[in-house]
């Protein structure tokens, strides 16, 4: 009985500690997303299950493994990291660090999506939608990398988020050419900025 009520109040002691510890780990990332002037939509992807072994991810890097010859997508959930304080955030644009081989018909596509939590219609958000066969580039980073900005910033404005009736998410379509060269498809970040 003794031995018993002393396993407990060991493990009582140790797991306490060790669960505050996972806490502050997994909110510590929150706090320093709170400042940031983006969402931080790149960090994280969630790769369909039958591309799992397709998509390599590596930081802020998805990227299709060289020769398969199948599309493959990753989603990334967009949150309200902006730190306004009123869930609504104005005029932000989609940017996209994209890596094509420019092998016909490989593409890389990037379009946004929002969900209403009060009606459940799912919309397409048209303005922030990005294919790097049609959308002009902006700018070449290294590794062959591109950027690409939505349209709507061409055209002087983007889109307003309304965090408190909607849930948003991004969908990045690879899509390889018959014979992909190396290094492949790959998206190196995404990006809501201001316009």
């Amino acid at each position: 009985m003794f031995s018993l009520q002393l396993s407990k109040i060991l493990a009582s002691r140790l797991l306490r500690p060790l669960a505050l510890l996972a806490v502050a780990a997994f909110a510590a990332p929150g706090a320093a997303l709170a400042d940031s002037p983006w969402s931080t939509v790149g960090s994280t992807g969630i790769v369909d299950e039958s591309c799992y072994m397709a998509i390599q991810m590596d930081n802020f890097e998805a990227r299709l493994v060289p020769g398969l010859l199948f599309p493959c997508k990753v989603r990334y959930q967009v949150t309200d990291t902006f730190g306004t304080g009123t869930g609504i955030v104005a005029n932000r644009a989609l940017f996209a660090h994209i890596r094509d081989t420019v092998a016909t018909p490989g593409n890389v596509t990037v379009r946004m999506f929002g969900y209403n939590l009060i009606t459940g219609v799912t919309t397409p958000i048209t303005a922030t939608n990005i294919n790097s066969d049609v959308t002009p580039s902006s700018g070449t980073l290294a590794n062959g990398f591109t950027v690409y900005r939505s349209p709507a910033a061409a055209l002087g404005c983007g889109v307003t988020l309304n965090f408190n009736t909607n849930s948003y998410w991004i969908e990045v379509d690879f899509t390889p050419a018959v014979l992909t060269p190396l290094p492949g498809l790959a998206l190196g970040a995404l990006q809501l900025r201001t316009c």
